[in-house]
């Protein structure tokens, strides 16, 4: 009875936000709208294909990224950090954090960061970026629309438990906890039936005690931390409450259940090919052997 009616509330509450909340954004803020209204063209646009999802867990230091290049990739956050980027020729590329969007062109670990934004683009490679639409004045800021290949997405809606709409991109979606369950969202929406994820140790809890206790990060990463980058982890981690972080992590792997419930009702197959994670909610795969399995056909 009591799990019955928070599905009704929490169902209640997004029905508003879809209809009344979507109506106010679509007067006052048009233009958000019509950026939105532009993952039309992502729907469906690999259906029936696989893909892999790369994190930045520790795990992809050893693992072969190049196996990636003829392969549907979605890539996250700093990992243009990682030597072997380049190799894997992403095709899509989310950030989700808003810690990511608030840079001061004073301040050198920002503005080091705001190279990492524009590293995602290589000599051979220009993945599509998908950013939140808190981001579209950090975009503009910075004229990474000139340099970038971006698109907007709008996360104002709940992935309560049991969560059963299809996710549409040109509208508003879902919130989630990570940026990998983003690309994951992502990936049902333009039809692939097969999602890997790799680099998805989920180890970045230890990345924020080790940040709030002032010791390197760099074994929390899948490439290698600068001191610039340390710095700015080590600032982050002193403005949140450590009760608020374990309680973010909590819900982390509880997303994770729930996206992989929302999969198998859909018959998305979602494994974790991660050498090595704490996420024990989803399948686990080897990672080589499924690129081989591809190569062998």
């Amino acid at each position: 009875m009591k799990e019955g009616l928070k599905l009704l509330y929490s169902e209640l509450i997004n029905h508003k936000v879809r209809t009344i909340d979507y109506g106010i954004l679509k007067y006052k803020k048009n233009d958000i709208v019509n950026k939105i209204k532009l993952n039309t063209k992502f729907k469906n646009i690999n259906k029936g294909s696989r893909c892999f999802i790369v994190g930045n867990g520790p795990s992809i230091k050893n693992q072969d990224l190049s196996l990636l290049k003829n392969e549907i990739v979605f890539t996250v956050n700093q990992i243009s950090r990682h030597p072997d980027f380049e190799k894997m020729e992403s095709n899509y590329h989310f950030w989700a954090d808003p810690i990511f969007f608030n840079l001061s062109k004073e301040n050198p670990e920002d503005m080091e960061l705001l190279e990492v934004f524009k590293g995602i683009n290589t000599k051979k490679n220009k993945p599509v970026c998908f950013l939140p639409n808190i981001a579209v004045d950090f975009v503009e800021r910075f004229n990474l629309q000139d340099e970038l290949n971006i698109s907007f997405y709008y996360p104002k809606l709940t992935f309560h438990d049991n969560y059963d709409y299809d996710f549409d991109f040109s509208h508003f979606i879902p919130g989630f906890q990570t940026v990998v369950q983003y690309a994951i969202a992502k990936a049902i929406y333009m039809g692939i039936s097969e999602i890997y994820l790799l680099g998805c140790d989920s180890t970045g809890i230890i990345s924020t005690i080790n940040a709030f206790m002032d010791e390197d990060c760099n074994a929390t990463y899948g490439y290698n931390i600068s001191a610039n980058e340390q710095k700015r982890l080590e600032s982050l981690s002193k403005k949140f409450q450590m009760e608020s972080s374990f309680y973010g992590w909590a819900r982390i792997l509880h997303l994770y259940k729930e996206l992989n419930r929302y999969c198998i009702k859909r018959n998305v197959k979602l494994v974790n090919c991660s050498a090595k994670t704490i996420i024990d909610s989803i399948p686990r795969g080897n990672y080589e052997d499924i690129v081989e399995k591809k190569e062998l056909k």
